[in-house]
């Protein structure tokens, strides 16, 4: 303190959380009406140091089959690390990955992955979200989705969607049809 610079290590050890045990608002402001009933596993540590030049800070959020909902989807089996560059900011250095073993936004999509980046603006700039379906792909890029909960414009594309697979997926008997499908919607 006398020479006005030290640093702060802080270690959140592995926790579960659940919607009925310790829930995530409790740890973070953040989610407060953005995220709720979540449920798995997360760990997280931060470094804060400080001189007479201001201060800096880092960390790492890692989550093991996280489940949540919010006003865009229900996704479960989130898996991953996420390295912040400043944790005061909520900023990222270079794009980050999770593993999205469930996503349900309407259709559910089962074993996704999603590059994002935060920089540090309150939003969320998804790079590429993209899941396996009836043997071609549909995802989302380049969209920015703000902390404030509100849904963004999107356009997602499909790719080489096998019809057959997509119209058994409708269960209406007698519908058959063949080829593929690429796409915008």
């Amino acid at each position: 303190l006398q020479r006005g610079q030290g640093e702060a290590n802080l270690v959140l050890p592995p926790v579960t959380l659940a919607p009925k045990g310790l829930s995530i608002d409790k740890i973070t402001p953040l989610a407060v009406g953005l995220v709720t009933n979540v449920a798995g596993r997360i760990e997280a540590d931060g470094r804060f140091a400080w001189t007479s030049r201001g201060m800096t800070s880092s960390g790492r959020l890692a989550v093991k089959d996280l489940a949540a909902a919010t006003s865009i989807a229900q996704f479960a089996g989130i898996e991953g690390e996420v390295q912040f560059a400043d944790l005061l900011a909520l900023t990222t250095d270079k794009p980050q990955t999770l593993r999205v073993g469930f996503l349900d936004a309407g259709l559910p999509l089962i074993g996704g992955e999603i590059t994002y980046s935060l920089a540090g603006d309150g939003a969320v700039r998804v790079k590429s979200a993209q899941w396996p379906f009836a043997g071609g792909r549909i995802g989302a890029s380049d969209v920015t989705i703000g902390f404030s909960g509100a849904v963004p414009d999107m356009t997602f594309g499909v790719d080489g969607i096998d019809t057959a697979q997509l119209l058994k997926l409708a269960n209406i008997a007698g519908l058959t049809g063949g080829g593929r499908l690429s796409g915008s919607i």
